[in-house]
């Protein structure tokens, strides 16, 4: 821990010329929007998570009592989110090397690597979701290998395993509209792993089953039922799909081959010809929000189309 401490230290340091370049970070469309949900000029939203607009809420209010302006709030945000992903990434390389068996030093190469990447320290300071849920995924999935490795141990004996696994688990299920899908297939493996398994490690995989369903219940309630009481309008089924929307796109967009089924599935949701001027290798936003898109008819037939 105190190596992983001292190297966090070091990957803040050298990303802090990033910082003092873009200060207050950098801010991208989705980022003006969660700020304007703070000060209430637009309602809230779920494309940009209500969990991720009141972690920022938080930093913006606080100095707004204080006298600071937004930008003030904004650049002590990202400083937390760079700590937070630094503490992650240093946290992660340690306890690779430590698995693998390497010596310190390792570590410390991989960091220097991390340290030294533009995209990295790029990222660290983009003031939008994704660098919150990567520090969720990073934890989910070390915990998730503890689990195995310990033969379950750890979340029968290890109370720190259990308050870290859930906290990760409702990161992941929170901070993206898809984090739920990564909740479902983690609790769905774990329920597999169940089979066959000694009752040591039955015991273990049925708690940590237990507590990934919990999380998810908790997500779905929150998200669903407590969000529309509260007005909150919902992120659409677009957004958890971009990517089955982007992949079908693409088969339309290079003359994949399709059945006239698939064809009228996928056209009821944006005009068929247009598909292919709308498609982009890396980005689904340019169909996604088109104004030809009708979110509403990505159903269980255009799924259908996307598994076939």
């Amino acid at each position: 821990a105190k190596r992983a401490a001292l190297a966090c230290l070091l990957l803040l340091l050298l990303w802090l010329p990033y910082l003092f370049s873009y200060w207050p970070g950098l801010i991208h469309g989705d980022s003006l929007t969660s700020i304007k949900q703070i000060e209430g000029s637009i309602g809230l939203d779920n494309h940009h998570p209500v969990a991720y607009t009141m972690i920022v809420g938080l930093f913006i209010k606080t100095v707004s009592f204080l006298g600071l302006d937004v930008t003030v709030g904004c650049g002590l945000y990202t400083i937390a989110q760079m700590f937070a992903l630094a503490y992650c990434v240093a946290y992660l390389s340690f306890w690779c090397v430590y698995h693998v068996g390497l010596k310190p030093f390792w570590a410390y190469a991989v960091i220097a690597l991390f340290a030294t990447s533009p995209y990295l320290a790029s990222f660290s300071i983009s003031m939008w979701k994704d660098p919150l849920f990567s520090c969720g995924i990073i934890l989910l999935s070390i915990k998730m290998i503890e689990l195995v490795l310990s033969n379950g141990r750890m979340a029968v004996e290890s109370k720190s395993w259990i308050v870290v696994y859930a906290l990760a688990c409702l990161a992941v299920g929170f901070l993206r509209s898809n984090g739920v899908a990564i909740l479902v297939v983690t609790t769905l493996v774990a329920c597999l792993c169940l089979i066959g398994r000694k009752n040591a490690l039955r015991k273990a995989l049925k708690k940590s089953a237990f507590i990934a369903t919990a999380c998810l219940v908790v997500v779905l309630i929150v998200t669903g039922p407590i969000y529309n009481m509260l007005g909150v309008r919902s992120a659409g089924s677009a957004e958890a799909l971009g990517l089955p929307i982007n992949q079908v796109a693409r088969v339309v967009a290079y003359d994949g081959e399709l059945s006239e089924a698939e064809k009228e599935a996928l056209g009821r949701a944006f005009p068929f010809d247009a598909y292919a001027d709308a498609y982009r290798p890396l980005c689904v936003d340019m169909l996604k929000w088109d104004s030809r898109f009708d979110q509403e008819a990505v159903d269980g037939e255009f799924l259908k189309a996307w598994i076939t």
